[in-house]
């Protein structure tokens, strides 16, 4: 996979108002909030560019949906006009499945992502390359300063088939675009990107502002990127932290991986003057049926390398045991060696759900090695599930 060069930023809107921090993706607030909660990810103010060439993002919704009417922002190409079902994304002007989706008797229905521990090393690498196919490189033709601008059709199917891999990977079901959300999503990034800056809340004041851009920020995680499409927003939505030390709200995480998550918005958009294009993944799209004792990231069974960085996390679902006093213990079963890690629960109450969320103390996963994780201190008792690091683009 191509190493790409990243830079964004990062914001939370918690209970007690914002806090700031540049450089990591999880401020530190403990929910990622749906309507009557807060979130979690960091929350930054400037957006200029690192020489590390680190990334943050934002962290998650706080409102009612912002109600924005259906407008396509899509292409002049094949798929411009066409609008497919919920399930479908079109290819060369025509209507199939999506990925994740299986045509049954005429219908997108959703494929079972099978158990994670159960998969085999081709196959997870094969779903890893796929998932990272894009077909929108350049994604964004801007429209004056605050116009919306043209998302390519296509870009909207590498975000939803981005984000549809790491819920694979962690054994839940597939999301699908919510194109009613498109223009106030749009509106959203246009601001972003206009200012240089995120916020869940942006001011009227703020370039570019709209009220339905404003709605939409406050539904959304949010990132600006550099050097990158809106599928890689997803990336660091799952990698939630661009460099030490990092924070454990991985609220960008917990919303990508909650379970009754059934639909995404999407807008992306980097204005005329502005050297970044900011993305909103709209996340209050409810109606998932992807209901799991529970998920770990990176996940059980053979597991890409990528997924394995600074944070890992375990995740209940159907809210079926409390994590608050959930503790993670780490031993590599090679040679048996327990393993340094710093753990801590994060958003123990509302939603998404909270999570048990570790740190690797002076270690990194290496390819071909098996980590044993035990979550201890659960409510529903203990988890113990095996982590087999693999090395897709060197296999």
């Amino acid at each position: 996979m191509n190493r790409l060069k990243w830079v964004v930023l990062a914001l939370s809107f918690a209970a007690s108002g914002c806090t700031g921090t540049l450089g990591n993706d999880d401020a530190g607030s403990d929910d990622a909030g749906l309507p009557t909660t807060t979130d979690a990810g960091p929350t930054t103010t400037d957006a200029g560019s690192r020489p590390d060439g680190s990334m943050s993002t934002d962290a998650g919704p706080t409102g009612a949906d912002s109600g924005a009417t259906p407008v396509d922002a899509g292409s002049t190409g094949p798929c411009a006009g066409v609008v497919c079902g919920a399930g479908e994304r079109c290819a060369a002007g025509v209507c199939v499945c999506a990925d994740g989706f299986m045509d049954v008797g005429g219908e997108c229905v959703a494929s079972s992502p099978g158990d994670p521990a159960g998969r085999t090393t081709a196959e997870v690498c094969a779903a890893w390359d796929d998932g990272h196919v894009v077909d929108a490189p350049s994604p964004f033709t801007p429209d004056g300063m605050c116009g919306r601008g043209t998302l390519d059709e296509q870009a909207y199917g590498d975000v939803v088939r981005r984000a549809n891999l790491y819920r694979w990977l962690a054994g839940l079901g597939p999301v699908t675009e919510n194109t009613s959300q498109r223009t106030a999503m749009q509106e959203c990034a246009v601001m972003m990107s206009a200012a240089g800056a995120l916020d869940h809340t942006p001011a009227m004041d703020w370039p570019c502002y709209t009220a339905d851009g404003a709605g939409a920020a406050r539904l959304s995680n949010l990132s600006l990127l550099f050097s990158a499409g809106p599928a890689e927003s997803i990336d660091q939505f799952m990698r939630d932290c661009s460099r030490p030390p990092c924070s454990t709200g991985v609220g960008h995480r917990r919303w990508q991986l909650y379970y009754g998550l059934g639909s995404i918005g999407i807008g992306s958009a980097a204005v005329v003057g502005s050297t970044f294009l900011a993305t909103c993944i709209g996340i209050a799209g409810g109606g998932g049926t992807s209901f799991q004792p529970w998920v770990a990231y990176p996940n059980p069974g053979p597991a890409p390398i990528e997924t394995t960085g600074r944070l890992w996390s375990f995740h209940p679902g159907e809210r079926s045991f409390s994590v608050s006093r959930g503790e993670a213990s780490v031993v590599r079963v090679s040679d048996g060696m327990s393993m340094a890690v710093t753990s801590s629960s994060s958003g123990a109450s509302g939603l998404p759900p909270g999570a048990v969320v570790w740190s690797l103390d002076g270690w990194v996963a290496e390819a071909g090695e098996t980590y044993r994780v035990t979550i201890s201190g659960l409510s529903g008792g203990d988890v113990t599930y095996d982590v087999e690091v693999v090395d897709c683009a060197g296999r």
